[in-house]
């Protein structure tokens, strides 16, 4: 029941960064001494920063890549009520120190990208036919690629 309410909690958050047009990421958990889940922490995608010993390395063979993560304070924060054994929230914080991905490129973020299982079911019976017009008939479904869902 466990996972069942951690993963409510985590496609809350996905739709809320979805609505909200930030990437979204599990964070840490904490379990009790029966190792049940007590506590979890998602994130937005650009929270934390990179460890500053990856800029101090002289004996790098490529470039770094480029800096995605601001220190975004962005959170959600769920813990189990011990005394109710309840699921309660505990902090939530949404505040951006970043830009936002822009509306338009939302469902290019790779967990925005699901595919639901009656569309895979769709599409494998078209197996005759050429990927390209499967995926033109159902973008031609979706009344436009932004609405597609996924990639």
């Amino acid at each position: 029941m466990v996972l069942w309410i951690e993963q409510r909690a985590y496609e809350f958050y996905m739709q809320l960064g979805k609505c909200q047009e930030f990437g979204v990421r599990k964070g840490d958990y904490g379990k009790n001494e029966n190792e049940n889940l007590i506590y979890r922490r998602f994130f937005c995608n650009r929270a934390g920063l990179r460890d500053g010993k990856h800029y101090a390395r002289l004996d790098r063979k490529r470039m770094h890549k480029p800096e995605t993560r601001t220190n975004c304070e962005e959170k959600l924060l769920i813990y189990l009520d011990r005394g109710t054994f309840t699921w309660k929230v505990r902090k939530v914080i949404l505040d951006h120190n970043h830009d936002l991905t822009l509306t338009c490129m939302i469902h290019l973020m790779p967990h925005f990208c699901d595919m639901l299982d009656a569309v895979k079911a769709h599409m494998k019976s078209m197996y005759r036919l050429p990927t390209s017009k499967i995926l033109r008939y159902m973008i031609g479904i979706a009344r436009g690629y932004s609405l597609l869902g996924f990639t």
